[in-house]
């Protein structure tokens, strides 16, 4: 059951950006015996703050397209 669970999660977190989360995640459950809600709370803050700082470039970079989209004078 395991290792069901362990290839669920590489099939949705396979990307190169998330592999060290789910490899720190990995081992502090099964080599330091953490539990496991309060990692995951700490894994939702960590995904929150990411959201975060992900739209405030989004939103820097949609503004400086629109500035640069007038300055041709039409």
């Amino acid at each position: 059951m395991p290792a069901i669970g362990f290839a669920i999660l590489l099939n949705t977190m396979f990307k190169k950006d998330y592999i060290i989360f789910l490899a720190m995640g990995f081992i502090f459950v099964t080599y330091l015996s953490l539990p496991i809600l309060p990692l995951a709370v700490i894994g939702v803050c960590i995904a929150v703050y990411d959201y975060m700082i992900s739209g405030k470039k989004a939103t820097a970079l949609a503004t400086t397209t629109e500035s640069e989209d007038y300055t041709d004078g039409i």
